[in-house]
Parts: structure tokens; sequence; C-alpha cells
């Protein structure tokens, strides 16, 4: 059974790694806004960073500000803190740190199971597998070759095609007979994939889909190649992933 004694080692690691994350990122973020003053406050070069940089979650970092200067100024004698950063407060904070330095590579972020259909797939057994995986994005592959990304908002076009041009359907009607290609069709006009070397930094991809609003899915391959393997897949949830630190 864990005692007090236990609970205070924990909190002061976690206090350890937050304050060694936190002063790596003050670092990054002078190096990358070019404030080479150790006077400018924290939040000012934050400010300037997030002028040029669109990250989503760097925001938090106003608040880490905060709970950095409770952590190194406002402690209780002898040796406690009026706070102690969560273990999600720091994984958050360590994934900015990441982030900023740029270590990580997109087969390594990105890296999972891909499972995917063919154009001739029958409408009704995409969407029976869909609903087995949970998968909302399904690369389409012909001939060992990604032709196409099959996604959930491309389906809600087509069936409100379906109903623009014959009235109010049966869902179970307007799928009998369909198949994948008819949604990829549907969804032509719009780039909802793109495609991404494995050695890419993960940074760079999460940057398309804020550069790219229509963008669904970035598919990871050996050399960003349509014919290559699939080695895993980059979504919007991603995002929010890898700011949150998993």
């Amino acid at each position: 059974m864990n005692g007090p004694a236990d609970a205070d080692r924990a909190d002061a690691e976690r206090v350890d790694r937050f304050l060694a994350a936190y002063n790596t990122v003050d670092r990054l973020l002078r190096e990358r806004t070019g404030v080479a003053d150790h006077g400018v406050p924290f939040r000012t070069v934050l400010r300037r960073f997030l002028r040029d940089q669109r990250w989503r979650g760097a925001e938090r970092l106003d608040e880490y500000a905060e709970l950095r200067n409770l952590l190194v100024h406002e402690t209780l004698e002898p040796d406690g803190w009026l706070a102690v950063p969560s273990e999600q407060v720091v994984r958050r904070i360590e994934a900015i740190r990441d982030r900023l330095a740029g270590g990580q590579r997109a087969d390594d972020a990105f890296k999972r199971r891909v499972a995917t259909v063919a154009p001739t797939t029958p409408l009704r057994d995409a969407l029976a597998q869909a609903h087995a995986t949970g998968f909302s994005q399904f690369p389409v592959v012909e001939d060992d070759t990604v032709v196409g990304l099959l996604t959930d908002r491309g389906l809600a076009r087509w069936l409100a095609e379906r109903c623009a041009a014959s009235g109010p359907l049966v869902l179970s009607e307007a799928v009998a007979g369909a198949s994948v290609a008819d949604v990829l069709e549907a969804d032509a006009d719009r780039q909802t994939w793109d495609l991404a070397a494995r050695d890419e930094p993960a940074e760079r991809v999460l940057a398309r889909f804020v550069e790219e609003p229509e963008l669904e899915a970035v598919l990871v391959t050996q050399h960003g190649k349509a014919d290559q393997k699939l080695l895993g897949i980059a979504t919007h949830l991603d995002v929010v992933r890898f700011w949150d630190g998993g």
C-alpha cells in the first residue's frame, strides 16, 4: 500500500518533470522567435510566437506559466507547493516540448493499423467495416495504389445529393446496390487526403490540416507515394492528441 511518503515522491517527480519541460519550452520558444534577452517575459515571447504559428493548444502555455510561477516562487515551507501538476498536465507540456523540438517523425507519431476498401467494395460492406472498427476514414486502394478516401463526411454528402435528386430516401434503399466508387464520385470535387513520407516531421504533417481546410487524413508511406504500403494515418483527432501528449 502506498503511503504519504510515496505520494510526496510522486508529487516531487511530477514537479521536476513539469519544470524541466517548461524550461526547455522557454528556451525553444526564444530560439524560434529570436528573443535572446531573458529579461523579456515568457508570455511576451509566447504571444510573439503565436502571431506567426497557428498551433492549436499552445495557448495552454499561458496557463502553465502561472503554474510554473507558483512552483518556483510560492512554495510552502519547508518543501511543499501551493499546487502540483497532474500527470495529464505534465504529459501535455512534455508533448509541447517534443513538438517544438521537432523530434518525432510521421511513422512514429501516426503508426497504426490502416483499414482499406476497394472502389468496387459494396457500400453496405464498407459501412459494416466502419461499425466494426470504429474508423471514419478508409483509404480506397486499387491495384495496390491509393486512389481515394472514403469518409463519413463524404458519405453524408453522397446521401444529401441522393435526397436532393430523388426526394427523401430510406437508408437501406440508398445503400443497396451502391459501391465505394459511387461515394467517391460524389466527393470528387474535394481534396480530402494527402500523402506523407515516413521521415517527414510529425509537426509538418499536422500543419497541413490548418493549411488545407478540407483535408481529412494524411496517409503515411515509405516515400509519400500512393503505390507504397500504408504505414499509418493522421487525422484531425491527432492534432488534439499531439498537444495532449496522447
